[in-house]
């Protein structure tokens, strides 16, 4: 989750060179939180995961319905109400709620379009991919709105990776080297 986390979070970056969102600093932080709502889940709902899953696979729906059915909510919901009890702005909320489905918001919300955009690129790269992961393509209003084609999100793709490689490389690097002093890791 945490490699999932941070390249959508990178891809946000990314993608905020097309879509120009009103604040940028935020892409990044609106993409690391996006799935905030899965780590509730994971923690609580450990027994009916099997569940989600496996309705995933046998009836080739997407995640969120699956949670839907099974739990009555989803991981998106549960999130976002946990960044409103945070008080985290009502933005990153949006992202939190909406990045699976950006076309319920009308007037489309252009950081909310970012953190998707970065998600899709993410499960087409293989980072998160769930059962139903292959499944996601890039709405074609969301790509229409900023006007990307196939070969931008391969671009971002490629970036994130890059970056993403690096980021590891770092967390590699700190496992590895001894803890000063006193400091418990």
């Amino acid at each position: 989750l945490w490699k999932q986390s941070v390249a959508t979070a990178l891809a946000c970056t990314a993608f905020a060179e097309h879509t120009r969102p009103s604040n940028p600093s935020l892409t990044f932080t609106a993409g690391l939180l996006h799935d905030v709502g899965k780590v509730v889940l994971n923690e609580y709902v450990v027994e009916e995961f099997g569940r989600i899953v496996r309705l995933v696979a046998e009836r080739q729906i997407c995640f969120l319905d699956a949670e839907r059915e099974v739990l009555g909510f989803t991981s998106t919901e549960i999130g976002a109400r946990l960044a409103e009890k945070w008080k985290l702005p009502d933005s990153i909320v949006r992202c939190i709620r909406y990045h699976r489905t950006p076309a319920e918001l009308d007037p489309p919300d252009v950081l909310v379009d970012t953190v998707y955009l970065a998600n899709v690129v993410c499960m087409l790269c293989g980072i998160g991919l769930g059962a139903d992961g292959l499944s996601y393509r890039a709405d074609a209003g969301v790509m229409g709105r900023y006007h990307l084609k196939e070969s931008d999100l391969e671009m971002v793709g490629a970036q994130m990776l890059t970056d993403l490689k690096r980021v590891e490389a770092i967390f590699v690097e700190e496992t590895k080297s001894p803890s000063p002093a006193g400091v418990a890791r």
